[in-house]
């Protein structure tokens, strides 16, 4: 700093002054350590974003190639659940209502048993777990299994 721009501050105020600008370089070092560091930072985001991409397209297609096979093989995947939350697909409802049951035994208790009822009158394609006391009271719980319909083809017309 000249003389000049220093002119008419006192003693301290000067030193002050210095002491400001002596921590200017360090200050720019730890910005471009910084910058360096958040480069960085975004290189390794966008890789976790590649590779989370790339699992869920993964999982997409082994998804699909279970349909099939399922399909195939004549026979609808079921989907086991806890308050939508999907806890595997199953060749079959026993399977499917099996692992829910675990689960509940698992986060919950041991209940004295399970009763598995439709959703709806007459229609066995998704079940509610009610959970069952030594008393024989049902209590009714977030857990269901769904039979999957297996489409080979795509209409945009359907509904889901």
């Amino acid at each position: 700093m000249t003389a000049d721009a220093t002119e008419g501050l006192s003693g301290a105020e000067r030193r002050t002054l210095e002491s400001y600008q002596l921590l200017v370089p360090q200050l720019q070092a730890e910005r471009e350590a910084e910058r360096a560091r958040m480069v960085a930072l975004d290189r390794v985001a966008r890789n976790a974003r590649s590779r989370c991409a790339a699992l869920l397209a993964d999982n997409d297609r082994l998804r699909g190639r279970i349909a099939e096979l399922a399909a195939a093989a004549g026979a609808a995947p079921w989907r086991a659940e806890v308050a939508s939350i999907g806890l595997g697909l199953f060749a079959a409802a026993e399977v499917a209502r099996a692992r829910c049951e675990d689960h509940y035994r698992m986060t919950v208790g041991l209940p004295a048993g399970f009763r598995w009822y439709p959703e709806q009158p007459d229609d066995d394609a998704v079940l509610r777990m009610y959970a069952v006391d030594v008393e024989g009271a049902e209590r009714d719980t977030a857990f269901m299994v769904h039979a999957l319909e297996i489409r080979t083809t795509y209409d945009p017309q359907w509904e889901d």
